[in-house]
């Protein structure tokens, strides 16, 4: 009997340049490839590969070049060149990772949505983004045979803005990419000193887009340094993707725009002990469809302030603070709690790690498989 065959858009698994889909991508194959290893997988790469990212000896890698990241070049890979290969391949599904699949298509596809924000932000898209994802995801998502997405909320929205089956789309999670290691006694006094002048900090670490609400952040932090005398500081991880203009404007226009520091991306290692030892990790979107900074920030003992609305709410559960994010004193309410409320903050940091728990990759990627076998009868 001939193998089952699997196609993977592995578009998103680039070396050392990962985010939020790659390291989704990432920790479910890498899980689904070697717990299932009598399936025949095809990765397709629109770029060079490293090894690192064939997780077993039945993924075979296929290169179709040139690189997509500009929309027209999404399309053509998406449009033409995935559809012409799996046409010879013929696989027995498309797995679709970034939820982009293809019109041209005849064959099974499947495919993860993660939120619809280009639906409520399109003002923070460029013509040629709105224009692509409306082709792909309003127009074309209902050539998918089924929905995987990451939270309760994100479905919901996939069915009232999609308009897609809700009995057709599955919630499978996400879960925390933090490499957690034995930390010595010296790297918080290490980090704080690189970093911030050896001054505590509160801590923001994801992209800087203006639906992740930097401007609300900055400016609660400057209402949290007039309320309290203390020398605390305000360090942004993350590389801009929109809106720079409007954070530098609102940095130019409060008082403590000095204890704001910006780190662009940094490693992950860096990164990890920045949220470890940071008062809290604040991350107050105004629109989310999981949150994994929220699960990481819990994973390493860390309070959390965030969102009372979208998936931030579901996400979080009882475990954090939670803000409304379009309040800026609410913001700056919540940063004086964890400076002055010892037992509140042991408390978060307790529920935290309880919270946390209950999202890995392991059962991540067994719900996304279960999911997927219902479109594949001959899968056991």
């Amino acid at each position: 009997m001939k193998d089952i065959e699997i196609a993977v858009n592995a578009r998103h698994l680039i070396y050392h340049q990962m985010e939020g889909i790659g390291w989704f991508s990432y920790q479910m194959m890498k899980r689904i490839v070697q717990t299932h290893s009598d399936i025949h997988f095809y990765f397709l790469f629109d770029r060079n590969f490293n090894d690192e990212f064939i997780f077993g000896n039945k993924v075979t890698p296929i290169i179709l070049s040139p690189p997509a990241r500009h929309p027209l070049l999404i399309y053509y890979w998406n449009e033409w060149l995935v559809p012409n290969l799996l046409n010879r391949l013929k696989p027995d599904l498309y797995l679709s990772l970034d939820g982009f699949i293809s019109k041209r298509a005849q064959y099974k596809q499947y495919a993860v949505v993660h939120d619809v924000n280009f639906i409520i932000f399109p003002q923070y898209l460029t013509w040629s983004v709105k224009k692509l994802y409306n082709y792909f995801f309003t127009k074309h998502i209902h050539h998918t045979s089924r929905l995987a997405t990451v939270s309760e909320f994100s479905k919901s929205e996939i069915t009232k803005y999609l308009h897609y089956p809700q009995d057709k789309i599955d919630v499978v999670y996400s879960a925390s990419n933090i490499k957690k290691r034995n930390i010595n006694d010296d790297e918080e006094k290490k980090i704080k000193s690189q970093h911030t002048k050896g001054k505590n900090y509160f801590l923001y670490a994801s992209s800087i887009h203006p639906r992740k609400n930097i401007v609300g952040i900055i400016k609660a932090f400057d209402e949290y340094k007039k309320k309290i005398n203390n020398e605390d500081q305000l360090v942004i991880v993350g590389r801009f993707f929109w809106g720079k203009k409007e954070v530098m404007n609102t940095l130019n226009d409060i008082q403590y725009k000095n204890d704001i520091i910006f780190t662009g991306r940094l490693d992950d290692d860096t990164t990890m002990l920045l949220m470890k030892f940071a008062k809290a990790l604040i991350l107050v979107s105004h629109y989310e469809g999981f949150g994994v900074p929220i699960i990481e920030a819990m994973q390493l003992g860390t309070p959390v302030i965030t969102s009372n609305t979208t998936a931030l709410n579901e996400i979080s559960n009882d475990a954090a603070i939670k803000v409304n994010p379009d309040s800026i004193q609410e913001i700056a309410r919540a940063m004086q709690e964890i400076n002055n409320n010892y037992i509140l903050v042991e408390n978060l940091i307790k529920k935290g790690y309880h919270q946390a728990k209950k999202f890995n990759w392991d059962k991540c990627a067994e719900l996304l498989w279960n999911s997927i076998k219902k479109e594949i009868s001959t899968i056991t």
